[in-house]
């Protein structure tokens, strides 16, 4: 992993998909994040795209970053 600017919650719950879809988080820049976020979205309408709970930790950190961009 390689990718530091992820926050933890995300690299806990989206380990499986980080390491198999994301090229092992050894992206940089936001890479990863980005990857994360096209699987989220690859998976609306489908359940096997990626786990319910990295699906979570996306949402959150979505809905966080939005909230603090209105603050």
């Amino acid at each position: 992993m390689q990718d530091y600017s992820i926050n933890p919650e995300i690299v806990a719950q989206c380990d499986v998909e980080i390491q198999k879809r994301c090229s092992k988080g050894e992206m940089k820049e936001g890479k990863t994040i980005d990857c994360l976020m096209d699987l989220a979205e690859e998976n609306e309408g489908k359940d096997d795209v990626i786990r319910p709970q990295c699906l979570k930790a996306v949402s959150n950190m979505k809905r966080k970053a939005i909230k603090n961009r209105f603050l």
